[in-house]
Order: C-alpha cells, then sequence, then structure tokens
C-alpha cells in the first residue's frame, strides 16, 4: 500500500458515525470554504461547461461548491468510502458534481480542466518525487489561462506536536505506527513511523511552486489561531507562459 494512501479507515469510521466531513465540521461549513469562495471571486466567472477538478476531494465538499458555482466539477480522492459518501452528498444537493476513485498521481490527460483545487492533498505527499509529479499533473491538465487553487498546511516557529508524531528536518512528519508493516516505515527511536505529512515553512512552498512552473497570482498563510499547529498556506497560482 503506497504510504498516502491510509484515509480509507478514517473515512469508514467518520461514515459509520454519521459525520459528512474529514475535519467533522458540517459539509457546507468545511475548513478549506472561506478560502475556496474568496480563491472564486478572484476568478474569472466560469463560462458554460468549464471544467474544474478538486485533488483529494475526499467527502467532496469542496467539489460541491465548484459545482454550485457553475463548474462542471469532477472530484477525485483514493478511498472508495469518500467518493461514495461524496456522490450521497451531491445528489442531497441536486448538484451535478462527479466523483471517480482516482490516484491523482496516476491521472491521465492533457490540458482539460479550466481550474484545479488542492482540498488539502499536497501536504499528505511528503517525497520531493512525489510533489513534482503532483506539480507536474496539474501543469499538464491545466488549459491555457487556467488556475490552480491550493491550501496546504504550512510551519512556522511555534509549530508543536504531540508525543505520536516526529517532524524532521526535511518537513516530514512520522507518525509512531503500532501494527502491521505499512510501506515506508522508519524507526525512530526504535519505534516504527509511517509518514503522514509533509509541512514547510511558506518560503519553501513558495518556492516549490514557482521552481515547479507557476506564477503566483494571489498568496497568503492564514492569521495564528492556535500557536501550536500549524497554519494554512494559500495561492492562487498560475502556469508560467515562456
Amino acid at each position: 500500500m503506497k504510504y498516502y494512501a491510509g484515509h480509507e479507515s478514517t473515512y469508514q469510521r467518520l461514515e459509520a458515525e454519521g459525520v459528512s466531513c474529514w475535519d467533522r465540521t458540517a459539509f457546507d461549513a468545511f475548513c478549506m470554504r472561506p478560502f475556496l469562495e474568496l480563491a472564486l471571486t478572484r476568478l474569472p466567472t466560469p463560462a458554460r461547461g468549464a471544467q474544474a477538478l478538486d485533488l483529494g476531494c475526499g467527502t467532496g465538499p469542496a467539489t460541491c461548491v465548484l459545482a454550485a458555482h457553475g463548474y462542471d466539477a469532477l472530484g477525485v480522492d483514493l478511498s472508495p468510502t469518500a467518493i461514495r459518501m461524496a456522490r450521497r452528498a451531491a445528489a442531497e444537493r441536486n448538484l451535478a458534481a462527479r466523483f471517480e476513485q482516482q490516484d491523482v498521481l496516476e491521472m491521465e490527460g492533457e490540458a482539460c480542466f479550466d481550474l484545479v483545487v488542492d482540498s488539502h492533498c499536497l501536504h499528505c505527499l511528503v517525497y520531493d518525487e512525489d510533489r513534482r509529479r503532483l506539480y507536474a499533473t496539474v501543469l499538464r491538465l491545466l488549459k491555457p489561462g487556467g488556475a490552480f487553487v491550493l491550501e496546504t498546511m504550512s510551519r512556522h516557529e511555534g509549530v508543536r506536536f504531540d508525543a505520536l508524531f516526529v517532524l524532521d528536518d526535511a518537513g516530514v512528519l512520522w507518525r509512531r505506527y503500532a501494527g502491521g508493516d505499512p510501506a515506508d516505515t522508519r524507526v525512530i527511536d526504535g519505534e516504527a513511523h509511517h509518514p503522514n505529512r509533509r509541512i514547510l515553512p511558506p518560503e519553501a512552498l513558495d518556492a516549490e511552486l514557482r521552481d515547479a512552473g507557476f506564477v503566483l497570482d494571489w498568496v497568503r498563510t492564514e492569521p495564528e489561531e492556535n500557536p501550536g499547529e500549524p497554519r494554512n498556506f494559500q495561492a492562487i497560482a498560475r502556469v508560467k507562459t515562456p
């Protein structure tokens, strides 16, 4: 199993508990919504038939917002339970959002989307090679003039994690793992740990996007709310033109 494919059990638990969102908020009040709504006001009103892709859509709240704003919206996620929950949520809202179980690093196609949204997918990819593949996929799938909207965890000096986690110098957050033999296990202080997140400082995220071939139209790091927790780095990017 790929190290980033471990969310299925969490979605199964959420579904069993009747919870509709990863962050356990109301479906229509998911944590990324304020930024996504702001980003959409900074983009052109979608033309009829405009295509939007939601990467790591989970149970689909961001995909549903895109559909409600007039996009032909597709959400993709590795978790079959999340996809089932997303389809149910869209049907309940009479939205024509589409959902597919896919690995975002294995997507095919060329220049077919006007907008790509990262729904907290990037920070689940911890290795440089995987992050470069994600950026290359976004660049390949975006139409000329299309936009990449993303929100991802970022590190700051005050960030702290509990004893289950170890944050290494590269910004990889390792979680102590008690059972089985998952992919990419690393022994830290005599105990098995599994890669959980990649949490880079804002300046590193900014540079990573530019190096990948994006121009940043707008960028912000959310103000501090909980001093010990990561903040969200938010950006609207476009493909760099020659």
